[in-house]
């Protein structure tokens, strides 16, 4: 922006100025970057952890995987932002979510369940 001789952020018309202190106020008032989506790596770990054949990026098992890490991801998030009432309204809707695929999942082979829950070790 001009004007800004400094690391700048705009908000709105006025640029603010970004100081080493002012982004540790920011990363301790709103958390580090882990909170959000898994990145590309976390991601094939994932997969490749949880796949059931050698193409494998959607089976259930994969999906609850990944839900699962975001789960515990935005659980930090919220014990340290207890009035951050979207993202716990997010949660909520990611727990569901994995509520669903995991009865799913039971429906069709228990054994793949018990598997997959003594793996990510949740309670199902």
């Amino acid at each position: 922006m001009p004007g800004c001789e400094k690391a700048c952020v705009g908000l709105g018309d006025k640029p603010v100025e970004v100081t080493p202190r002012s982004y540790a106020d920011l990363l301790h008032r709103f958390g580090p970057l882990s909170r959000m989506p898994l990145n590309t790596e976390k991601k094939q770990e994932l997969i490749n952890s949880h796949q059931t054949h050698g193409t494998d990026t959607g089976s259930v098992e994969v999906q609850v995987a990944m839900l699962s890490e975001r789960i515990s991801q935005l659980t930090g998030h919220l014990q340290a932002n207890k009035h951050d009432f979207s993202s716990k309204q997010g949660l909520l809707k990611m727990l569901g979510r994995r509520k669903s695929l995991l009865s799913y999942l039971k429906s069709q082979s228990s054994e793949r369940y018990s598997t997959l829950i003594v793996k990510l070790g949740i309670r199902g």
